[in-house]
């Protein structure tokens, strides 16, 4: 009696492991949703492969502001600024724009995730930034100044309104001069790192799991 293998369920298990060999684009994609799920994931931990993240302005004491994200509140004309300005985490979180900006994708039998996204470098590296003091964002800065301190000074002002005057009182040094001129024309920010791009032991561990049952024929149990 003669035996088609081909005709056996190991010889079409056979074929469709060999199929799957020759066309990895379905296991590449999901590899690259794995990645983009993970890089989203430490915009949620505030931390990337097990490390955590440091907060915004991790050396300021007492009532806390995001100095560089007030000043582009100012820049923007904004009547005042972000209430999240005043937090300190999330840190690298603001719109969610380059959180939601990661995605993935597959040329040949390699997998790039990441994001075109601006802000993305120097979150991902850290680095310097720089931004320049016009006379506008002076003038909407004096005016939130002006609010908080008569805030301050009502009757009864509660405690929030007291850290919100000590946290704006971080941008009078926009209004120092010596001789005619400001001593800070330009403010300069260092950017601390918060790493989200990259192949983390929880995620290498995920996408073993995922070959070995889509290899199998099982990635979709």
């Amino acid at each position: 009696m003669q035996v088609n293998v081909e005709q056996t369920a190991e010889g079409i298990a056979i074929r469709d492991l060999e199929n799957r060999i020759n066309n990895p684009s379905a296991f590449l994609a999901g590899v690259g949703g794995i990645l983009v799920a993970s890089s989203q994931k430490a915009f949620r931990d505030q931390a990337f492969g097990g490390i955590p993240w440091p907060e915004r302005y991790p050396d300021q004491t007492g009532a806390k502001l995001n100095i560089a994200g007030a000043l582009a509140d100012a820049a923007a004309g904004r009547p005042a600024p972000k209430p999240n300005r005043f937090n300190d985490r999330p840190a690298a979180m603001d719109t969610g724009a380059l959180k939601n900006s990661i995605s993935f994708r597959v040329e040949g039998d390699s997998v790039f995730c990441g994001t075109t996204n601006p802000h993305a470098q120097i979150t991902q590296e850290g680095g310097t930034t720089v931004r320049a003091i016009t006379a506008s964002m002076r003038s909407v800065i004096a005016g939130w100044l002006k609010k908080a301190t008569r805030a301050k000074n009502r009757v009864g002002a509660s405690l929030k309104a007291f850290d919100k005057h000590e946290a704006l009182g971080r941008l009078r040094f926009v209004f120092f001069k010596r001789n005619g001129s400001y001593l800070v024309p330009e403010k300069k920010t260092e950017v601390n790192a918060r790493p989200f791009v990259g192949l983390t032991d929880e995620a290498r561990g995920k996408i073993e799991k995922f070959g070995a049952k889509w290899f199998a024929g099982k990635a979709g149990e």
